[in-house]
């Protein structure tokens, strides 16, 4: 087998990577709703542990994504250079980009926009989600959960209606 028939397995395998840090980042922030849900009606004065844990979770699958988009960025470059015609899959791979004046129609004369990406979208997701699980924790810390029935508030606290 030539290296580059091991090029499209390989692109293919690290890309399914990013798939599944982006999956698995939803899973870690449905699953810290339902913890938290659970956590605030049992009063636990600890809640907000789960949403810090969680964060830490989101940022190390951003970190994951940050290292997979380099080698599979690097895979179709390493394609591309084995293309002698300039004609393959891996040449169209990497001219395909998103102009900064028209960002919703591609052409390959354009300079590219970061804002447009991909890994922009993706940075923002995982990096969105954990500043919003810490937000979450520091909320939690700062009025925690009290007593069946009752909604603590830094201010006051509030018997609440059934």
């Amino acid at each position: 087998m030539q290296p580059y028939d091991e090029i499209g397995p390989n692109y293919r395998f690290f890309l399914a990577w990013r798939h599944a840090a982006f999956a698995g980042n939803i899973v870690v922030l449905g699953g810290t709703c339902s913890l938290l849900t659970t956590a605030y009606e049992e009063a636990m004065p600890l809640a907000w542990l789960i949403p810090l844990l969680a964060s830490l979770a989101a940022v190390s699958l951003w970190l994951a994504d940050c290292r997979t988009r380099q080698i599979y960025r690097s895979l179709a470059d390493a394609g591309k250079e084995m293309e002698n015609d300039g004609k393959g899959p891996y040449h169209a791979l990497t001219a395909i980009g998103i102009p900064k004046d028209a960002p919703w129609f591609p052409r390959k004369d354009k300079p590219l926009c970061r804002f447009f990406s991909q890994s922009f979208a993706l940075d923002v997701f995982f990096l969105g989600s954990a500043l919003v699980l810490v937000v979450a924790a520091v909320f939690l810390m700062v009025s925690p959960p009290s007593a069946k029935g009752e909604v603590s508030t830094p201010y006051q606290s509030v018997q609440a209606t059934k």
